[in-house]
């Protein structure tokens, strides 16, 4: 992480942050997942730039997929959260429950 004042999380992310998790995804498979439920779906647009912009701020990793993992000849980018990424997701759910708007099961 750069500095201190990356840790600040926009709500979008967050729910990137939820949605990896601890898995590895691919950009597309993010988007799909995130779209899942929402009544007004996010587009390509908004979430590739915030997907670099968590890699700016350290909180993802991202690598290159292999020849076998290609798509239509294209390779895939995975994001993985880093530990800076999954420390800044914790303190904004401790924030979250802090204020009483937790998850809500």
């Amino acid at each position: 992480m750069k500095n201190k004042d990356n840790l600040s999380l926009s709500l979008l992310d967050h729910h990137i942050l939820v949605c990896i998790g601890d898995r590895t995804l691919y950009g597309r498979e993010i988007l799909l997942e995130l779209n899942v439920g929402r009544p007004i779906q996010l587009a390509a647009g908004s979430v590739y730039p915030a997907l670099d912009r968590g890699v700016e701020k350290g909180m993802l990793r991202w690598r290159w997929g292999d020849d076998d993992e290609a798509s239509c000849g294209a390779r895939r980018k995975y994001f993985t959260a880093t530990e800076a990424g999954k420390q800044a997701l914790e303190i904004w759910e401790k924030y979250r429950e802090s204020l009483g708007i937790g998850e809500q099961k």
